[in-house]
């Protein structure tokens, strides 16, 4: 006897650059493919973490019937918040269902984010101060010189 069982997968990954700032924008692309034994009914994919409406599948979902080795992708994008910046990660999951397999999460839970501090004003100061003991070392250096040689 051979059961043939139903299997979905889910993949999330992120497209393009990790976010830096408040109000940079994540780029997400969601697969979930059939590789069970048998076509799905009703695929959905779910992600309660996308701005708005900006989830947009091919095929479209509901999928009616997704048949075995056959996938559905989706791209959606979230917008860095406050409060994002404050957990130090943004909450990253999605999630794929059909009638046969129920509910199945994505591979991938967290998006971190690089907090790096703004350029310029920090990195200022220390070229200048550092411009400065060089000067001041050469002059020591070149005053020392003279001294020995008088």
């Amino acid at each position: 006897i051979v059961i043939l069982m139903p299997h979905l997968t889910v993949t999330k990954s992120i497209v393009g650059r990790i976010a830096k700032k408040v109000g940079d924008l994540i780029h997400y692309s969601i697969v979930a493919l059939n590789d069970g034994k048998v076509p799905l009914s009703n695929v959905v994919i779910v992600d309660g973490n996308v701005d708005g409406p900006s989830l947009s599948c091919t095929p479209t979902i509901p999928a009616t019937r997704l048949a075995v080795g056959s996938s559905i992708t989706c791209t959606a994008t979230h917008t860095v918040t406050e409060g994002d910046m404050t957990a130090g990660h943004v909450d990253n999951t999605a999630a794929a269902s059909s009638t046969e397999t129920g509910e199945v999460p994505s591979n991938q839970t967290i998006q971190p984010l690089a907090a790096l501090p703004e350029t310029g004003a920090r990195t200022g100061v220390l070229v200048e101060l550092g411009a400065l003991l060089l000067a001041l070392g050469t002059g020591a250096l070149l005053f020392g010189r003279r001294r020995r040689t008088a």
